[in-house]
């Protein structure tokens, strides 16, 4: 019975910590402390430069199966700082104890057909950190991923990829470009005389119809010929592309790069930097390649250029008069960065930076007379895990943005709709842009006037405005819906939509005209076809996956109009305080208000569906559309209604005095209770943002600053200047007193004196301190002998609210035009 020999697994990767500080290998395994990084492996660094630390660790045992593992930064008491960014797997298949499976002579092990004989395993993996905010893992989000880096022409990829050579090691799925990474084990080489390298890289913007080839410097990876450079296999879930090969040790260090590889070689591109290298930790031994031959380690990498053309010559240039930036408009290929060079690229034959250059070997199975011997200390296997491909131009994209109600068309009705937004789509896709975006398209409707148009104060963060309803598609479906028998009746609403988009047709938006219009015929469309809508599977649908915020939202609509007021504070026993109770009563068919509740549930069925229509459009031809996400909702709003924990009603947003505006802004939003919404998890949040993905592959954050500080008002202030940061750090009195500023009210309260009143109202002084202050005391005496009075405002002036909102400040009929003018 054989006995599977330990193997010692040796970590390595480059980072640079503070002072303190180390990194352990922590995993699954119990021999990586089961997660726990008290337990986990404990790494030594050395400083290789001013800014580089390489740290190393290993561990030694039986390893059967895969395992996962990840780096940690920890500091002096093993809390931990930082976690490297992915969870990483290894799987290594066992190698056959020593003196089975073949010995030395690599003939024999290749005859038997089975693994190479070790008395003591050795694999290493040589790892890059992996930081979650690396340029790169952005097109891993959907947006890019299913989005923008998806041409959604199956067949036309199919036929690109059948041009191009297959992976270079065949896989047991169906499909050569997917496959589990994690549980593919990486077998020992097939002789003890050479070592089984594993190159693995991750592409997370690769076309479809591109594939990725590792060139190189040994004859495994082509001796750096475009023609002979192997393609790699992908691991489709990862997006990781992997590659095995057997070296000598006398080849070591492999100097090598990766290549995109297209369908056509317009599509080829070689990746930017210096040469990457592999070789096992600690190598000693003298190179093989002595000489900067091809690759010197510097600027952009020599070997970036340095190929051989297919007749055998040299095609290694210094730079060819290209740089790793040249190209940089180029997405994913660059014209003159080539996997290949003419002969008349070359370099003259003496030059003599070239003339030590190793021809590649032919044989790459069988080690040179007089190279170096491995031996049982060796490892058997070294995985380079290469982090990201380094595309040699950044990905540049571009797009339009606009408010939804400005894309007019032919067809729409006093507003640009859902539907003309698909074509906003079709223009950005024919003229070679990425991103549409687009103004928050929620519902505002609070005052039921020309107010509500303002597009960042919601009534709901989840439902859509009525305004950008394509209202001849409700009529159109309604009539299919209502059958022949009613033809007439939707004839007649269609001539009236036509009127009403003919006399709507202005240079400027009529938002009241055209939402009345607008509701108005979806009424009567929903009256005629209300039964069989109602019992339809598609709305049954409709309303089991959003009833959480569509029956609040309808019933909550249904109550503004009937009070006349979306205040719901003012609803009485139907406000706030019952809020949930009342939406399950009234949502009921039967209820006093169900019919209103359901044409709202009628003209939302319609809004979504016109809306996902245009994203699903937008989709399939690679155009990302970006929604636009408000800070704020109004105070008086369905959400403000059915949670107003989550809310500090007694506040206001807004924005703090400055260049812009003197007075500062007051947006008139209530803040948010963070405290009271992280108790579920910030439920409410993670709901919006996932109706939000309902249609938008990306989303604009407005006012993103507000997530983590804001401009917090009073409720009684009318401009932005009497507000405090939330949160904020305050400054005690007696901090001030202590640095000498002992008149901490004049700095809390407004100064006014006597002097102030003369100065600002003259001979009036006296009739604006009798109405408005009341006296304080004296401080000081003017010129003339007169004591100078201090004043405060009386209490029910004390406030911006109490002192323009009083009698004092209304208007009388019949005011001059002048003093209309000055009070607006």
């Amino acid at each position: 019975m054989s006995v599977i020999p330990k193997t010692t697994v040796g970590f390595r990767i480059k980072y640079w910590t503070e002072w303190g500080q180390n990194l352990v290998v922590c995993g699954n395994d119990p021999r990586l402390g089961s997660w726990d990084v008290r337990k986990g492996v404990f790494m030594r660094c050395q400083h290789l430069d001013k800014d580089q630390l390489l740290w190393t660790g290993s561990v030694t045992g039986h390893f059967v199966g895969s395992f996962d593992y990840r780096y940690a930064v920890v500091d002096r008491d093993m809390n931990v700082v930082r976690w490297d960014a992915i969870v990483r797997h290894a799987h290594f298949a066992p190698a056959m104890p020593e003196g089975r499976g073949g010995g030395s002579d690599d003939n024999s092990s290749e005859a038997s057909g089975s693994a190479v004989g070790y008395g003591r395993d050795k694999v290493e993996i040589q790892d890059t950190w992996e930081f979650q905010s690396h340029p790169e893992n952005l097109f891993a989000r959907e947006s890019f991923r299913d989005v923008a880096l998806d041409d959604g022409s199956g067949k036309t990829v199919e036929r690109a990829l059948d041009a191009l050579p297959e992976p270079s090691t065949p896989k047991p799925a169906a499909d050569a470009l997917a496959g589990t990474l994690a549980s593919l084990a990486i077998e020992p080489p097939r002789s003890r005389d050479f070592i089984r390298i594993r190159l693995e890289v991750r592409t997370t913007r690769t076309l479809p119809g591109q594939r990725l080839t590792a060139t190189g410097d040994c004859a495994a990876l082509g001796g750096w010929e475009k023609d002979l450079a192997p393609v790699m296999n992908l691991d489709a879930g990862t997006r990781t592309w992997w590659l095995d090969f057997d070296v000598a040790p006398e080849d070591l260090p492999v100097r090598y790069k990766y290549a995109l590889r297209g369908a056509t070689n317009k599509a080829d591109a070689m990746e930017k930097g210096v040469d990457r290298v592999v070789a096992p930790l600690g190598w000693i031994g003298e190179s093989r390649d002595s000489s900067p031959g091809l690759s010197t380690g510097t600027g952009g990498g020599a070997s970036s250029q340095s190929f051989k053309d297919g007749r055998g010559q040299n095609g290694v240039g210094t730079n060819g008069g290209v740089s790793a930036t040249d190209g940089a408009d180029s997405p994913i290929s660059l014209d003159k960065v080539r996997l290949g060079m003419t002969s008349s690229d070359s370099p003259a034959s003496d030059s003599p930076e070239r003339t030590a250059v190793r021809q590649p070997v032919q044989q790459p199975e069988r080690a040179r007379a007089g190279g170096r011997k491995s031996h049982h200390r060796s490892p058997s296997r070294i995985v380079a895990r290469d982090g990201h491909f380094r595309y040699p131009g950044a990905w540049r994209g571009s797009g339009l943005a606009a408010p939804v109600f400005s894309l007019r068309s032919c067809d729409s009705v006093g507003a640009g709709d859902f539907v003309d937004l698909r074509t906003l789509v079709d223009v950005a896709h024919a003229g070679g842009m990425n991103v549409v975006q687009v103004l928050p398209v929620n519902d505002t409707t609070v005052h039921n006037m020309w107010w509500d148009s303002y597009p960042y104060s919601s009534v709901s963060v989840f439902a859509l405005h009525p305004l950008y309803l394509r209202i001849q598609q409700v009529v159109s479906e309604s009539a299919r819906i209502a059958g022949p028998e009613h033809t007439n009746r939707f004839a007649s609403l269609q001539a009236e939509v036509n009127k009403a988009k003919a006399a709507l047709d202005l240079k400027e938006v009529d938002y009241e005209a055209t939402v009345k219009v607008k509701m108005s015929v979806a009424r009567r469309c929903f009256e005629a076809v209300k039964t069989p809508f109602l019992d339809s599977t598609e709305f049954s649908e409709f309303l089991a996956e959003n009833a959480a915020w569509l029956k609040p939202y309808a019933v909550f609509c249904a109550l503004r109009d009937l009070f006349g007021t979306a205040q719901h504070w003012r609803w009485g026993s139907l406000g706030s305080d019952n809020g949930a109770g009342t939406v399950t009563r009234l949502s009921q068919p039967g209820s006093e208000v169900y019919n209103t509740v359901a044409l709202h549930y009628f003209v939302q069925f319609h809004l979504d569906a016109q809306l996902r229509a245009a994203a699903a459009h937008a989709k399939r031809v690679g155009v990302i559309l970006k929604g636009d996400l408000p800070i704020g909702v109004d105070k008086a709003s369905v959400d403000t209604w059915m949670y107003p924990n989550l809310f500090r009603m007694h506040t206001s947003t807004g924005a703090p005095p400055d260049d812009f505006d003197a007075n500062g802004q007051n947006w008139g939003f209530p803040t948010y209770n963070w405290e009271e919404m992280s108790k579920d998890g910030y439920g409410w949040w993670r709901a919006r943002m996932s109706h939000l993905e309902r249609y938008f592959s990306a989303m604009r954050i407005d006012h993103v600053l507000g997530f983590f500080r804001i401009w917090e008002l009073p409720a009684h202030t009318r401009v932005g200047r009497m507000g405090r940061f939330r949160p904020s750090v305050p400054i005690r009195r007696h901090e001030l007193e202590q640095r000498g500023l002992w008149f901490v009210d004049r700095l809390c309260e407004p100064r006014v004196t006597s002097a102030t009143l003369r100065e600002i109202f003259g001979n009036r002084d006296g009739e604006v301190a009798g109405r408005f202050m009341e006296e304080t005391g004296h401080d000081g005496h003017l010129p003339d002998g007169r004591a100078i009075h201090t004043y405060r405002f009386k209490a029910e002036f004390s406030t911006e609210e109490g002192l323009l909102g009083s009698d004092a400040f209304k208007i009388r009929d019949g005011s001059p035009d002048w003093l209309l003018e000055g009070t607006e």
